[in-house]
């Protein structure tokens, strides 16, 4: 049997598209670098002495990269911050269980209405379908303020099964 030879794509195109697809892979590259970047020196800066910190700034500038890191400063401010006797962990537990907490009862409450309209047919189904999807595409940062007067209003602020 014969056997036959699958080419590459790459092999496939020509010479002209080949030059367009590695200039499109550099730009997109480069785009995604400095994307990366600011993440990076961040981190490289957030390992400074905190002590020299500004008059390294002033000194050196702002793009110097410090001759020794401090990775001490991690240490200090997971273990040294602190709110009315919550430390960082406990700040982390309690996000990670509102977001938990959060999305579960989003995609119930949205579950029980698809299944609503889905399987029902009732005078003004429309009205409230148009409600619904309204309700759904608007940006929830846009209501965050009015969201958090309520509740501040209604004194459920860091009252956790209550706030959700």
């Amino acid at each position: 049997m014969k056997k036959i030879k699958e080419k590459s794509i790459l092999t496939q195109r020509s010479k002209v598209e080949k030059i367009v697809y590695a200039f499109v892979f550099a730009l997109f590259m480069f785009y995604a670098l400095t994307l990366i970047f600011p993440f990076l020196w961040v981190a490289v800066k957030s390992l400074e002495n905190p002590l020299t910190f500004d008059n390294d700034r002033i000194f050196k500038g702002a793009f110097f990269i410090p001759s020794e890191f401090h990775f001490e400063n991690y240490v200090n401010a997971f273990s040294k911050m602190e709110d009315r006797g919550v430390n960082f962990f406990g700040m982390l537990t309690n996000s990670a269980w509102y977001i938990a907490i959060g999305v579960i009862m989003g995609i119930f409450w949205h579950a029980i209405t698809g299944y609503v309209f889905a399987k029902y047919n009732f005078r003004g189904k429309s009205i409230l379908y148009t409600l619904v999807i309204f309700s759904m595409t608007v940006p929830i940062v846009g209501s965050t303020g009015a969201k958090f007067r309520l509740i501040a209003g209604l004194g459920l602020y860091d009252k956790g099964p209550l706030y959700i």
